[in-house]
């Protein structure tokens, strides 16, 4: 994708607040979030669009329009459009993905959900991940959103990321502990 500086992370939570502030204010959280979970899919899919939106030698008029034909044919909202927009004439529309995943961050604060990643060499299952998820519930007192991602490198169990927190529930890691606790 493209290269940002450190002072994107804080450009990516202050575009997202300002739009969940919008969406909120205009009750639409919902719409919100889908707009841009079509737009950043389309962008991911076709990354030369992506690239035509950022060229600088590209009228900005030209490319207001196909943001508009993007919008229309993805069915997004009116606010949306306008915050396009707004990256566009601010030249920051190459913000759009990490605005994305803050404003998912935020969207789950206000609706009482957490996501949590699961990592393991071989998939868990139906069964286990949704006994996972109950229990996890419980525990958070939220809804939970779990991610399955495979990683060869686990040698049995799982790693568990809530948040920013990291549960290493691995072999390997019991295995080490096991092996410093015997040095000791």
């Amino acid at each position: 994708m493209y290269s940002l500086g450190p002072e994107a992370e804080v450009l990516h939570r202050r575009y997202a607040q300002a739009l969940i502030d919008i969406a909120e204010a205009d009750k639409k959280l919902d719409d919100m979030k889908e707009s841009l979970e079509m737009i950043t899919a389309v962008l991911e899919k076709e990354p030369l669009l992506q690239k035509t939106i950022c060229h600088p030698s590209i009228d900005k008029k030209e490319k207001i329009k196909l943001l508009e034909a993007l919008t229309k044919k993805t069915k997004c909202c009116d606010e949306f459009l306008w915050f396009l927009k707004t990256l566009l004439k601010n030249d920051r529309f190459k913000l759009i993905h990490g605005v994305y995943l803050k404003y998912r961050d935020l969207y789950n604060v206000k609706r009482r959900r957490q996501r949590v990643i699961v990592k393991s060499a071989i998939s868990l299952g139906r069964e286990q991940l949704a006994c996972l998820g109950k229990a996890l519930e419980k525990m958070l007192k939220k809804e939970i959103l779990i991610e399955e991602i495979l990683d060869k490198n686990i040698i049995g169990g799982f790693d568990l990321m809530i948040g920013d927190k990291v549960y290493n529930l691995s072999l390997l890691t019991r295995l080490q502990l096991a092996k410093e606790g015997l040095k000791r």
